[in-house]
């Protein structure tokens, strides 16, 4: 069994700098850190880190005054870092600059008037972040369909999730472009391009293997985004969080394998996989060939 590692699986820059910097800051801390929101959809980084004295947030509860608030990769809306700046908690920003950028770009035309447009997933935190900087000038699409319950704009700009699906995106923009033809529409492309080159990375790869295993958070909409995109083009895809999930019935057939991962995945759980694969490959087919032999003397 041959096994392929996609080469832009696992941390992001955005989300290892959110975990460089959660770990940097908690080493030796005599204070609290609370991030808001899970700092990353992965189970083990997370305990990894409570470990640490880093801890998710209940925003039901207060934090003690001298709590530090880390604000993760996704970013926040920023009335919200205003109240915690207001109550006195240090701040440690692990926005990601990509989405910064986004924050800049969204500020920078709400100012001017436009309308913002931004294409996300409902609920995601990234996309509640945007919406924020965008306040009553920000509407939510995540479908090219969407566009057309628009309300009729004489400016309008659109802008993304950073982890949207390319593919998309682009046909939101063409569908934006045409529905506001006569209008000041304006396309800003601010899918990070890390997540441009994954998912077509993750298209290739998908389009060559017998399976493909997607790893990563059952819970992460960048992960679930790369499992959609190699249910259309691989035989088979499965999707874990870590290989005790592996479903070996499934891939026992397979010659060739391919192994991603969802920005939030640290690169050890992707090897993890891997190395499991490995020896299920080689105790699986072993077993069935000494099961043969030992059949095979009893009849002579």
């Amino acid at each position: 069994m041959r096994i392929i590692i996609a080469e832009t699986a696992g941390f992001c820059m955005g989300v290892r700098r959110a975990v460089d910097l959660a770990v940097d800051h908690s080493t030796g801390g005599s204070t609290k850190i609370f991030t808001l929101g899970p700092l990353i959809h992965n189970r083990q980084t997370v305990a990894m880190l409570r470990d640490r004295g880093v801890e998710t947030l209940d925003e039901k509860t207060s934090p003690s005054p001298s709590a530090r608030i880390l604000i993760r990769a996704h970013g926040v809306p920023p009335q919200k870092r205003e109240y915690y700046e207001h109550l006195g908690h240090p701040i440690i920003d692990g926005t990601c600059p990509k989405v910064t950028t986004v924050h800049r770009v969204i500020t920078r035309y709400r100012e001017q008037g436009y309308a913002i447009v931004v294409a996300g997933d409902e609920g995601h935190a990234e996309v509640v972040g945007l919406m924020g900087y965008a306040g009553s000038a920000g509407h939510r699409v995540q479908s090219p369909q969407d566009i057309d319950n628009l309300p009729d704009f004489k400016k309008v700009c659109l802008v993304s999730q950073t982890t949207f699906d390319r593919e998309t995106f682009d046909e939101i923009a063409a569908r934006l472009k045409r529905r506001y033809e006569g209008s000041e529409a304006i396309v800003r492309k601010t899918i990070c391009s890390a997540t441009n080159k994954r998912q077509k990375e993750t298209r290739e790869l998908a389009s060559k293997v017998d399976a493909i295993i997607v790893v990563g958070g059952k819970h992460s909409a960048n992960t679930l985004r790369l499992a959609n995109i190699c249910q259309k083009y691989a035989p088979i895809t499965l999707h874990i969080e870590n290989e005790q999930e592996i479903e070996w019935e499934t891939l026992a057939g397979c010659g060739t394998i391919g192994v991603t991962a969802g920005a939030s995945t640290p690169n050890w759980l992707i090897n993890r996989v891997a190395e499991h694969l490995r020896f299920l490959s080689q105790t699986r087919k072993s077993g069935i060939g000494n099961a043969m032999r030992r059949f095979y003397d009893l009849l002579t």
